[in-house]
């Protein structure tokens, strides 16, 4: 019996599906973006883009942007009562 697999995409099948509208996206675009401090912003992963790939319990989630580190963004998402801070590149952040 083969063991279950631990990695980064696991268990994500239906939750990491692009819908068919959401294919034509130009990624040079998204990669390029850039945002100030303070910006409200969106976290959609994107899962052609592994490198900078926030955490699947993040996706969906609405936060603002703190700083940077290196080509990603640090993202305050209020998570229950806590606020985490999420590392991601901006290839998987979406303007509000």
């Amino acid at each position: 019996m083969p063991k279950m697999s631990h990695g980064k995409k696991a268990n994500t099948r239906k939750l990491l599906t692009k819908k068919k509208s959401e294919r034509n996206v130009n990624m040079v675009s998204r990669l390029l973006q850039e945002f100030q401090d303070g910006a409200s912003v969106s976290i959609i992963i994107e899962p052609s883009v592994e490198s900078g790939m926030p955490f699947r319990r993040f996706n969906g989630l609405q936060g603002t942007v703190t700083g940077r580190q290196g080509r990603c963004y640090l993202v305050d998402v209020k998570c229950g009562s806590k606020v985490k801070t999420v590392l991601a590149n901006p290839a998987h952040l979406k303007r509000l």
